[in-house]
């Protein structure tokens, strides 16, 4: 089961990676990470970094900001080969493409767009695909949040 731990954004300008110490998510002294033209202030991931995603979007409950490329891929072949994921694709009726499964991978999406969205609201676990050696640092809130998992030494 993966480690998660609740954090808040107002402290150190934002997140730093408890291993490296890089800041991966700036926020300003209130814990947004959204300036007043509702812009990402920015993420600039570590090597630890495995995905930022915050939830409370307006059409879906949650969005990638940033995905590191073996999850992104552990996430496509999950979508390929579970069953129970590709009835709910079928039901929902979603089409995804082969260019967009390689757009997710290499990272070529931008925030909002319906790649942020369509890979993280296909209802996977992430203790299905992350290991012990990953936490989930979650800063929520009434109507959003923010989660960003790291990979470190396995404890």
């Amino acid at each position: 089961m993966v480690n998660k731990i609740e954090i808040s954004l107002c402290d150190d300008d934002g997140f730093k990676c408890p291993i490296c110490n890089h800041l991966i998510l700036k926020a300003d002294s209130d814990g947004s990470i959204w300036n007043e033209k509702g812009d990402l202030y920015g993420i600039n991931a570590c090597p630890h970094t495995v995905f930022v995603r915050n939830w409370g979007n307006d059409d879906y409950d949650y969005g990638f900001l940033f995905v590191r490329e073996d999850y992104a891929k552990l996430i496509v072949a999950k979508i390929r080969e579970d069953k129970q994921i590709q009835e709910e694709i079928h039901e929902r009726e979603i089409e995804i493409t082969e260019e967009e499964c390689a757009k997710f991978i290499r990272g070529d999406f931008k925030i909002g767009d319906k790649i942020s969205f369509l890979f993280a609201n296909l209802g996977i676990d992430d203790d299905d695909l992350l290991s012990n050696r990953v936490t989930i640092y979650r800063c929520d809130h009434y109507h959003s949040g923010i989660h960003i998992a790291i990979e470190g030494e396995e404890e």
